[in-house]
């Protein structure tokens, strides 16, 4: 940040005379601080645009329309040639948990990666706050500009609600899961063996009003426009103030001190921290009036001159001060002067007139106060406070004769906050003008007229909205509980003695939309108890139809006897160290739980008592013996009084990064995070399926902090640091037993891109002096399914627990995530690009891995080409064997290139296959061509060959049966389906008696389509009543309603998941599938078996398996377009594996020029040939699925050549690929083909209505163009394509003008044998009163995907009989089974 200051300020940054580098005259400069490792520009070591510099971004010019090329380059030089590889590694791995995708700019990208590369052996903890901070996080995770439910009710009257993204995934997939685990990484299970959930969507709401207010920084004038390097800042106006329970029922601030017991005049205790802002009186962390930093007549806290305060912040380096940036108080320090008649401060200037800001330490406060009391602004506002809070100023009045109030603000400094009682104080000891017949005593103001400060000086009043003083009154002020019938609580205020004339902070007026959940005594009476508000005497319904009932605060001794460990812990108020909270006080100790208490209560437990025990991390916890809770008035029912942070009537940033800080403290100290990551690291380190063991030991080194080894201990002995928990993982003894090697379930497939970069490293790669950063093709993801940034969703580029649909790793029930990007176009590519790399540098000759930067024309010499020339590479390897022996030189090669796992046998294969190399150049490139191919090279384990070669594919002949093709078209990431197809004339009503339509229009708000938008209508056909006579869909959707109109498409409405009988009581408990996470919705919308009856199977696969059976005779055949998706898999002991075909069509393996004799490919086959049950699984499983790739690009190449559509350039070349897929059926023998198509970037947690718009016109030509060629071939009536979304989302929008993760939405099948109806039911009631409304608009489904899927494996041809066994849970939904002649043409 940038501050003015002197030139003492300046010299003592800079190490130099302040008159070198600032306006003597003015006296002031600005000092500009860089971010963590930001470093000038060196112009000497030169470079260009693509050669070593960096893209530039300003307002004026860019030097490149590619920018990724440059954050690309950089990670793969690093990665290869820096010197520590293991925190390059480590760097790696995290990028992998923290995941982002969505930011070109080098710089940006360069420096969030760079998180993870410095923090790589340090604490999780500081990754945790710098990815959340970090800008890129902010928008691939969308909280940034993330704005509070009541920012946006006051402004706009609009109901909206907080961006959940970042609150979800943070959860999620960074450092907790979806499940509870123990310390050795296995699940906890529940009494009745069910996996424990470690959060629910009402945390996911609760912990987004903690991420509200995020902003990006301004551009600073040192770096690149767009750098977004900085990390974002709370706008404080948008961020949401009030409780905010976290997991565990815990609300964020647990543990916390309350700011009413912290001791008097902490600003001098051991510990205060000062933070200096220069030559200018302008708060960083406090929000004062604009007007006060410039202002002449302000009064400042000024230190006295002779003060030990003075003396520790001037910090004199002989006869001037030094000013230190940051100044924490090593001791107490006694008061002087106006400090001892202080209670509270903010700003203090020093020596030389330079201020520091006082940052008090985090502390909370109540949402309901014990002693309410109001404070009041010249605007009128008013609030009700806790009297002991130092929260307003000092308004003390003389009472006139008319009954007017003069008002006097009395205050040391301006801005001063003191408690009501200081007020008091200050009002009855001083006295302004003489007592007369016209003045009685001077005291506190209590008229309920408008404040009139008469003795306010220049802009000491200037901002009335943040200037609040204390206000006495005839009658109290009044704090409301506001209760939906969900048992939330929304606050208001109330002081009868105001009347019209004033008006309570919005906040807190009685239509406040800001609900938050409380911990009641008796959760199941609250619906009845709202019900029947009306008949409540100290209740009553409010206009918005909440429960507004008076309230009481009871504070009270929570033990009268020595508590367990666990339950200090679970007292919610903390305390400050009892040497600062109690006077004389004594100690006493049973087990681990020790109490302190004043000497005067010594054996006595009350409200003061301090309870002190250190948690499960190591952590020493604080807390008072002190219970609050808030009754309703004149009933049974209370909760347990919420904490926060915020102050409303004195927000201050310092206190939004205080609940910040906190925030992430409920992440971190959760006992999954120890587990979760060690799990991860043992993944990412070569480990598929760590033991219980090995988790164990890394999760007590995240503990503890430490790892003992030898005698050297690693790591700094504080809960959640990295070095230790590495360390416990790479010395440990199981991992360094070569003995593991030959465990057949040991290790892991390696990854991709790691491949490519050992690849490069093994065979000591240099880069060419025209080209000195290696540089990758820049559709690397595309061709091997990996590339740094890139990463195609926030889960990585696989799953953690992916499994092989079949092999050997799936039969021992492992898994292997890398699997997961085993595809045959991905196999054939990486091992394209990893020949040519091996035989012409990186290069574009013949599927290389090169990028687009090599010398202009260089690619048209590319069938001149020798293996071992690298004229025109642009980096080339330079490795050489130290012998010339062939044996030697080859075992030199394994050991780098395999680590010595390369085997005997496929050493004197190799041998024997290079023999022939017309000199020993070449014999080493073809030797290492084949080594790229070993599964040794591929995996971490040891294969033995059994000979011979693996099973080809078996010639077939056409099917004489009936063709039919299904084709799943998944819009990954949550379709908006509420904007899909909208109600357009209606008259069925809910309860309220408020039409369909007018429904609509209230819940969706600004994202949903206006009137303007829903002018492709739809007449209702099918056989369900439906509350609209017409329907519209999407104003970019113009073919879907024509295919609806000429009966050929069919909606159905409100489906999706459901596991059993649900309804909005019991939906939590109901569903097995983790409702509104993408992972686990994707899973099932594929798998359709909620209880996994059927092991490793989805919904293609299942049918697959039956359509192959004896009984039906057909040929049946899954096929993943770009992905193996988890639909496809199931029991193949009938039926051919699935197939996964690229959009860009099938490729050779090893193309070369036709002068080049060596031929890998047979030798390749022969190296990963059959092996021995004592191989490696994973090594086995590399060469089956190699074998297989080889085999299927073969054949597709031979199958697929010639055949064209009427249209090739429209579309999407995914459904291009199947239609071409399906006029190869003759060729494979088919008759029924099961495909899926994934479509991403369906999440529209941001600008929701403009992002969905752009997608559907691109979908509305894909389909368009699809049916076109289907028609051509005269396919269409064979066909049925069905789009589906994991989930629908929330009807009611965020503050990002996007909607969140929801349930129920609408999905359609198109083909020429549909009839071409709504099926389903759209709801009657869409508000939050509605039976199927689970909050926010989240629909229960009322059509289940075994709804859906029952008529149409019937149309495929499934008996009835094999139903159950197709979809095993369908009986379970309590949902309509459609059948196929309810959906299809007879």
């Amino acid at each position: 940040s940038g501050f003015k200051s002197s030139p003492a300020v300046v010299a003592h940054f800079f190490e130099t005379s302040g008159d070198d580098i600032f306006d003597v005259a003015s006296e002031t400069a600005v000092v500009v601080c860089g971010g963590v490792n930001e470093v000038s520009n060196d112009l000497s070591l030169g470079g260009e645009t693509d050669r070593g510099s960096f893209d530039t971004m300003t307002a004026f010019d860019r030097t490149s329309n590619v920018a990724t090329k440059d954050r690309e380059r950089l990670w793969t030089t690093v990665s290869v040639t820096a010197p520590d590889q293991l925190r390059q590694r480590v760097a790696w791995a995290l990028s992998q948990l923290f995941v982002v995708n969505n930011y070109r700019h080098p710089e940006a990208a360069a420096y969030y990666y760079d998180i993870f590369v410095r923090n790589a052996f340090g604490s999780f903890r500081d990754i945790l706050k710098e990815i959340s901070t970090n800008s890129m996080m902010g928008r691939m995770l969308t909280f940034l500009d993330s704005r509070s439910t009541s920012y946006v009710w006051s402004r706009d009257l609009q109901l909206e609600y907080p961006d959940e993204n970042f609150a979800r995934e943070i959860l999620q997939l960074f450092p907790i899961g979806l499940y509870e685990l123990n310390d050795d990484g296995s699940a906890r299970l529940d009494n009745d063996g069910r996996l424990i959930r470690t959060y629910g969507n009402g945390d996911i709401e609760e912990y987004s009003r903690a991420w509200t207010g995020f902003r990006e920084q301004q551009d600073r004038g040192n770096v690149n426009q767009l750098s977004r390097t900085d990390p974002m800042y709370i706008r404080l106006e948008w961020r949401d103030s009030l409780p905010k329970m976290g997991l565990g029922n815990k609300y964020i601030g647990h543990g916390f001190p309350r700011c009413i017991d912290l001791p008097e005049q902490h600003f001098l205790a051991k510990g205060a921290k000062y933070v200096l802002l220069g030559s200018k009186a302008k708060p960083e962390l406090h929000t004062d009036p604009s007007g006060w930093i410039n202002d002449p007549l302000a009064v400042k806290f000024a230190a006295d001159p002779q003060s030990q305060l003075n003396a520790a912040l001037c910090k004199k380096n002989g006869s001037s001060c030094s000013y230190p940036p940051i100044m924490v108080l090593e001791s107490n320090l006694a008061c002087r002067g106006i400090e001892c008649n202080t209670e509270n401060v903010r700003m203090i200037e020093v020596e030389g007139g330079i201020f520091y800001e006082y940052v008090r330490p985090p502390c909370v406060r109540h949402a309901f106060s014990l002693e309410p009391r109001k404070i009041k602004n010249r605007r009128r506002d008013y609030m009700c406070v806790d009297a002991r809070e130092h929260a307003a100023r000092a308004a003390c009045c003389y009472q006139e004769n008319n009954n007017r109030s003069r008002s006097y603000i009395l205050e040391d400094y301006w801005g001063e906050r003191v408690t009501a009682a200081h007020a008091e104080k200050i009002c009855e000891s001083n006295q302004i003008e003489p007592i007369d017949e016209d003045h009685s005593s001077f005291s506190m103001c209590q008229q309920p007229y408008d404040p009139i400060f008469v003795n306010c000086d220049g802009s000491q009043c200037q901002d009335s909205r943040l200037q609040y003083a204390w206000w006495s009154g005839t009658s109290s002020c009044q704090i409301k509980a506001k209760i939906d019938k969900q048992g939330r609580v929304a606050i208001a205020h109330f002081a009868p003695d105001e009347g019209e004339r004033a008006s309570v902070d919005n906040l807190y007026s009685e239509d406040s939309k800001t609900f938050f959940r409380v911990l009641w005594n008796a959760p199941g009476e609250i619906r009845q108890f709202v019900d029947d508000c009306p008949s409540k005497e100290t209740c009553k319904t409010t206009t918005d139809g909440f429960c507004s009932c008076d309230t009481e605060v009871v504070e009270e001794t929570a033990y009268e006897s020595m508590p367990t460990r666990e339950q200090v812990l679970a007292l919610p108020i903390g305390s400050v160290p009892p040497e600062s909270a109690l006077g004389p006080f004594m100690t006493t100790a049973e087990g681990s739980v020790k109490v302190h208490a004043e000497e005067s209560a010594y054996g006595r437990f009350s409200a003061k008592s301090i309870f002190e025990v250190t948690d499960d991390n190591g952590v020493t916890q604080l807390r008072r013996n002190l219970l609050s809770r808030v009754q309703l008035t004149g009933t049974s029912l209370s909760f347990l009084n919420p904490v926060h942070f915020i102050a409303r009537h004195d927000e201050a940033l310092r206190d939004a990064w205080y609940e910040t800080e906190a925030t992430l403290d409920s992440y971190f100290y959760h006992r999954n995070v120890g587990p979760f990551v060690s799990t991860h690291f043992a993944k990412r380190f070569g480990v598929s399926n760590p033991s219980t063991t090995l988790i164990k030991s890394m999760t007590a080194a995240f503990r503890s902090g430490r790892f003992d080894f030898g005698g050297v201990q690693f790591g700094s002995g504080s809960y959640g640091d990295l070095g230790a928990l590495l360390a416990a993982m790479l010395l440990n003894s199981e991992l360094r037993n070569t003995l593991l090697d030959n465990d057949a379930s040991f290790g892991s497939l390696k990854e991709p891109l790691l491949k490519v970069t050992a690849l490069l490293r093994n065979l000591e790669f240099q880069a060419t002096p025209a080209f000195p950063f290696f540089t990758l093709a820049t559709n690397m993801q595309d061709r091997i399914g990996q590339m740094v940034f890139k990463s195609p969703t926030v889960f990585n580029f696989f799953l953690p627990e992916f499994q092989p649909n079949e092999g050997r790793i799936s039969s021992a029930s492992l898994v292997s995530p890398e699997a997961e990007l085993l595809t045959s176009p991905t196999i054939i590519s990486l091992m394209n690009g990893l020949l040519s790399s091996v035989k012409y540098g990186l290069d574009r000759c013949y599927a290389g891995l090169a990028g687009d930067f090599a010398e202009e024309g260089a690619w048209s010499n590319c069938r001149y080409r020798k293996p071992g020339d690298f004229v025109n590479s642009t980096g080339f390897p330079n490795y050489s064997p130290s012998s010339q022996v062939v044996r030697a030189a080859l075992s030199e090669l394994a050991t780098i290139m395999t680590s010595g796992r390369l085997s005997t046998a496929d050493r004197e294969l190799i041998i024997e296959e290079t023999r022939n190399a017309p000199d020993p150049q070449q014999a080493m490139v073809q030797a290492q061509q084949l080594i790229v191919g070993s599964s040794a090279f591929h995996s971490t384990g040891i294969v033995n060959r059994t000979g011979g070669q693996r099973s080809q594919r078996d010639d077939v002949k056409p099917s004489d049966r009936p063709y039919r093709a299904v084709i799943v078209v998944f819009l990954a990431g949550g379709m908006d389906s509420y904007n899909m197809i909208v109600p357009s004339s209606c008259d069925g009503t809910n309860e309220a008696g408020l039409d369909v339509l007018q429904q609509y229009i209230a819940e969706r708000g600004e994202v949903g389509l206006n009137e303007g938008e829903r002018n492709l209508v739809l007449d209702v056909r099918g056989p369900n009543q439906q509350p609209c006579d017409k329907f519209a869909v999407h104003p970019s959707l113009p073919f879907v309603q024509q295919l609806y109109d000429d009966e050929d498409l069919s909606f159905f409405l409100n489906a999706g998941v459901i596991n059993n009988p649900t309804n909005k009581e019991n939906y939590q408990g109901a569903s097995i599938t983790q409702l509104f996470a993408h992972n686990s919705m994707q899973h099932e919308a594929g798998q359709i078996d909620p209880n996994q009856e059927i092991q490793r199977s989805g919904i293609l696969g299942r049918i697959s398996h039956v359509l192959n059976g004896e009984d039906y005779g057909f040929r049946a055949q899954t096929i993943g377009i770009q992905s193996l998706f988890n639909s496809l898999g199931g029991d193949n002991s009938n039926a051919p594996p699935p197939l996964v075909m690229s959009d860009r069509g099938p490729e050779s393996l090893a193309p070369r020029p036709w002068r080049e004799q060596f031929d890998p490919q047979d030798p390749l086959i022969e190296l990963n040939g059959p092996t021995d049950a004592s191989s490696s699984v994973f090594g086995d499983t590399w060469s089956s699925l190699f074998t297989q790739a080889i085999n299927d690009n073969e054949f597709f190449e031979t199958a697929l050549d010639g055949i064209t559509l009427e249209n090739e350039e429209c579309g999407s070349r995914a459904l291009n690929v199947v239609i071409k897929m399906m006029e190869t059926r003759n060729d494979r023998g088919v008759d029924r083909d099961l495909f899926q198509i994934n479509f991403g970037g369906w999440d529209d947690h941001a600008e929701m209505k403009a992002n969905l718009g752009e997608r559907f016109v691109g979908l509305n030509e894909y389909l368009e163009c699809f049916v076109n060629n289907a028609k051509a071939k005269g396919l269409w009536d064979e066909i049925t394509l069905i789009t589906m979304s994991e989930f629908g989302r929330t009807l009611t929008p965020n503050t990002n003008y996007g909607t969140d993760h929801a349930w129920g939405g609408h999905a359609f099948a198109m083909g020429g044998g549909l009839k071409g109806e709504l099926l389903g039911q759209y709801p009657f009631d869409i508000t939050p009163d509605s039976p199927l409304n689970v909050g926010r608009g989240r629909m229960i489904p009322t059509l289940s995907w075994e709804s859906i899927w029952t008529s149409i494996i019937e149309w495929l041809g499934v008996k009835e009989e094999d139903f159950d066994y197709v979809l095993p849970n369908a009986q379970q939904t309590d949902t309509p089974l459609l059948r196929r002649d309810q959906v299809f043409n007879n």
